[in-house]
């Protein structure tokens, strides 16, 4: 009775070794292609990071702008630099990620009715341009906004003086 056990065991279907490795080796060959992936994807991922931290920032700035007293936006400096964390909140230049270049044109040009072109006293432009600052590096600046950087984010708005303040 005991021998006929062990010979059903024995004889019992199993996988062969060959089967064995054509299947590891398609597991590997999947393994290494949904690794390929990973870099393009964390790279993905911190560009739209970039891109939601750089719009938070430029929407603080136009706020800001649009809150504020019309004559002192346009009669104060038309540059100016702010400086920004990875969650876009304000800090000193010291700890800074992002920076933003602020800049004011208290003289918008719009086009005229008859004139074609006319100055609007009552309307500035502003453009604020963000980049993000490489880790461990602290350019000036006007450094980080040279024509070479390719990761400068422009957004520009147009803001006007309130009716109650129109003189």
């Amino acid at each position: 009775m005991k021998s006929s056990h062990f010979f059903k065991i024995i004889n019992a279907k199993a996988f062969s070794l060959i089967e064995i490795i054509i299947a590891l080796s398609l597991s590997v060959f999947a393994l290494i292609a949904v690794m390929a992936l990973l870099p393009n994807a964390s790279k993905t991922q911190m560009q739209a990071m970039d891109l939601s931290v750089v719009s938070q920032i430029s929407r603080k700035i136009f706020t800001e702008a649009r809150q504020a007293d019309f004559d002192a936006l346009i009669t104060g400096p038309t540059l100016s630099y702010r400086y920004f964390d990875y969650e876009g909140l304000e800090v000193p230049r010291a700890q800074q990620v992002y920076t933003a270049e602020v800049k004011i044109d208290p003289k918008t040009d719009v086009p005229g009715p008859s004139t074609g072109r006319t100055n609007l006293y009552n309307m500035a432009r502003l453009r604020v341009r963000v980049t993000r600052n490489p880790l461990g590096s602290n350019p000036t600046d006007s450094a980080l906004f040279t024509p070479t950087n390719p990761n400068i984010r422009t957004a520009a708005n147009y803001i006007a003086r309130h009716e109650s303040q129109v003189k």
